[in-house]
């Protein structure tokens, strides 16, 4: 085909401007990604700082979580032990039946300075500070 040589004969003679265009382009798609990042921030009003923070937070939240329904697994399956003989419950039973740690409560962030994604913008735009 003829694309090879076209290709080849504007990379022998243009191959700065070329290569100037390909390193622009890479610029571009970084510099949009940073764009993107940083308007997910004013939507939700938080700074990178507290993303990290709120990442360590609900992680904390989980492994509590979990902690909390282990003991509960941990003391329901004592409890059958002490309690009075009663026949074993069927295999399929037990098959199908939830594990006690699935029971865990979601975790939710509630982020206090979150008023609305268009409030939000406003807060940015027009800071409090300057009304």
């Amino acid at each position: 085909g003829l694309a090879p040589h076209v290709a080849q004969w504007l990379l022998n003679f243009y191959n700065t401007q070329i290569l100037l265009m390909v390193f622009l382009g890479i610029v571009s798609l970084l510099m949009a990604a940073f764009l993107g990042y940083h308007i997910k921030l004013c939507l939700y009003n938080t700074t990178t700082n507290e993303t990290f923070k709120w990442q360590d937070h609900l992680r904390l939240q989980r492994k509590i979580n979990e902690a909390k329904a282990s003991t509960a697994a941990l003391k329901a399956s004592l409890s059958e032990l002490t309690a009075e003989s009663k026949p074993p419950p069927s295999k399929w039973k037990s098959f199908f039946r939830r594990s006690p740690l699935e029971g865990t409560e979601k975790v939710v962030k509630k982020n206090i300075y979150d008023k609305g994604i268009l409030h939000n913008l406003c807060e940015v735009v027009f800071p409090p500070s300057t009304r």
